[in-house]
């Protein structure tokens, strides 16, 4: 799944009511043609009876290229997955929705022990529970906003929010603002996340299965976010900048 970020802000000071200063982050995120419902290599769980996920994960790394430590606990997040629902049915890769009608996508951001060792915690029970969910309060949306029919089909899915209001420190259980600062942009490796069924029964899919660590950009797949970088506390942004990985 090809997945580029985009950090944006505008030359305007933002208006509204959300906890945001006017940063946005929009993930683009270009859907594969399913060939068939299988799940895991291993496994060999199959979509077919049971719903699934598909997705992208993306985990924090420290200024030396190295993933930021369990035991920094002041720096937001650890990692965030972009989930798309596979339904339930015969039709490979059948689109879905949580049970809330439009919601066949989702962001989780987790801690480092939702995360685990370069996603080991991530399996399929509970999966879209896993971490804290991006919603209304920072005005996550989708494109399209409305629930496709049919299958996903080999195109870009977009997943759009506000960046939390800069703070000097974030808990470990909060979102962080992702920086692209020219001197101090994050960084950040991504993970192609297979097919796996969301079972309650299902506890055997580890992500060590069906994770893809990306390894075409960066230094072993790890790269450094640009653009729409922060001139003070409080300030507006500025700028565009696309990053793929």
């Amino acid at each position: 799944m090809v997945t580029s970020w985009t950090l944006a802000g505008s030359t305007t000071a933002y208006a509204g009511t959300l906890a945001t200063d006017g940063y946005t982050l929009e993930a683009s995120l270009t859907m594969i043609v399913f060939a068939d419902n299988l799940v895991d290599n291993t496994v060999n769980t199959s979509t077919t009876a049971v719903k699934g996920v598909i997705g992208t994960c993306v985990e924090t790394y420290d200024s030396a290229g190295t993933v930021v430590a369990a035991t920094v606990v002041d720096d937001g997040n650890l990692a965030l997955c972009h989930w798309f629902i596979v339904d339930a049915s015969a039709t490979a890769g059948l689109i879905g929705n949580t049970g809330t009608a439009n919601e066949y996508s989702i962001a989780n951001y987790m801690t480092a022990t939702q995360w685990g060792t370069a996603g080991s915690a991530i399996i399929g029970n509970g999966l879209l529970t896993r971490g804290t969910r991006i919603g209304t309060t920072l005005n996550f949306e989708r494109t399209p906003s409305t629930q496709p029919t049919g299958s996903y089909t080999a195109t870009a899915y977009k997943q759009k929010w506000y960046q939390p209001t800069y703070a000097a420190t974030y808990t470990s259980s909060a979102l962080r603002r992702y920086n692209g600062g020219t001197s101090d942009g994050d960084k950040v490796k991504a993970y192609c996340a297979e097919i796996r069924t969301i079972a309650t029964t299902d506890v055997t899919q580890l992500s060590t299965l069906a994770l893809v660590p990306a390894t075409v950009a960066g230094t072993s797949g790890v790269v450094q976010l640009t653009g729409a970088q922060a001139l003070a506390a409080g300030a507006i942004a500025f700028g565009v900048a696309a990053l793929a990985f």
